[in-house]
């Protein structure tokens, strides 16, 4: 059994799509509004894949604690160079051992992503 995706709440659906789509380039599979709640939905990443789901329903009270997803990168240190240059602060490189490398950035609503160079 595969992970389909993993969901998060966002306050602000644009600035979510600007930091996974614009900085960190997941494509954007589907956008639309739920019939039931009026909640604005896009699924991030490629279709045959896991994806990343965002939820806005507009300001929640504290989205992103508790949480991490850990997304694959061929190049961290100039992913982290693009980051700063938005106006994000990623962790220094991690590498526990040789072939893997990792850092870690908060996306605008505090949920910590991983982010993975093997």
């Amino acid at each position: 059994m595969g992970i389909l995706w993993a969901t998060f709440q966002v306050n602000d659906m644009e600035k979510s799509l600007a930091f996974y789509n614009g900085i960190l380039g997941m494509p954007i599979g589907e956008r639309f509004t739920a019939p039931q709640d009026g909640a604005e939905i896009v699924m991030l990443g490629e279709e045959d894949g896991a994806r990343l789901e965002l939820i806005s329903r507009g300001a929640s009270e504290d989205p992103g604690q508790g949480i991490s997803i850990g997304l694959p990168f061929a190049d961290i240190e100039a992913l982290g160079e693009k980051l700063l240059s938005e106006g994000y602060t990623p962790t220094p490189v991690i590498e526990p051992f040789p072939g893997i490398k990792f850092r870690f950035v908060n996306d605008p609503d505090g949920y910590q992503i991983q982010l993975v160079e093997q």
